[in-house]
């Protein structure tokens, strides 16, 4: 269920977006037929997560669609410098992408950009936004119950949903994915 959900949000319009703009860079250097051979996707995470889920979705329809082999490759380690210096010291024909996030993407290069060998402004070009990914709080319910947690999330302005049942929790993000809205400071938490 979730891959197909994931393939759905994915959306073959961003699909076709990184694929032209994928093409394009690969034809501005070169006269090949894009892509005539295997492609690179680098994850700047370890395997299972959810960037290299996406990646390898994403990998699968792509092969689908041309024809070739996309291989994901993971490079986990140093916030993601690891893979961003590799993307950015591949050859600039189309052939290597990396599928990031917010981290990898915005805080990395701010934080550490005196670690890395690169000059990431001038290396790396982001194609595209992929997908939404929520992200959740959750407690032990014998350190917290939801209640006092969720009292206080909502006396800082947040939209807290909280729930007493770990199926309607499931339920509720199930809906979220499949009805592809927003999920924007919204908390929930299991209380059992």
């Amino acid at each position: 269920m979730f891959r197909r959900a994931t393939l759905k949000r994915l959306g073959h319009a961003t699909t076709l977006l990184l694929v032209f703009a994928v093409l394009w860079a690969a034809t501005s250097h070169t006269q090949e037929k894009y892509p005539s051979r295997l492609l690179k996707i680098i994850v700047p995470y370890g395997p299972g997560g959810a960037t290299d889920i996406v990646a390898r979705v994403l990998a699968d329809e792509l092969k689908n669609t041309f024809g070739q082999t996309f291989l994901v490759e993971n490079k986990p380690g140093a916030y993601g410098i690891i893979a961003l210096q590799e993307l950015a010291r591949s050859n600039p024909d189309g052939y290597t992408l990396m599928i990031g996030n917010v981290s990898t993407n915005a805080i990395t290069p701010i934080l550490y950009a005196n670690k890395m060998t690169i000059d990431y402004a001038r290396n790396v070009v982001p194609v595209t936004r992929l997908v939404d990914i929520p992200a959740f709080l959750v407690a032990t319910t014998d350190a917290m119950r939801a209640p006092a947690v969720a009292t206080a999330f909502k006396a800082q302005g947040f939209n807290v949903v909280a729930t007493d049942s770990l199926d309607e929790a499931k339920a509720w993000l199930a809906g979220q994915i499949n009805d592809g809205r927003a999920i924007t400071q919204e908390v929930k938490i299991d209380v059992h």
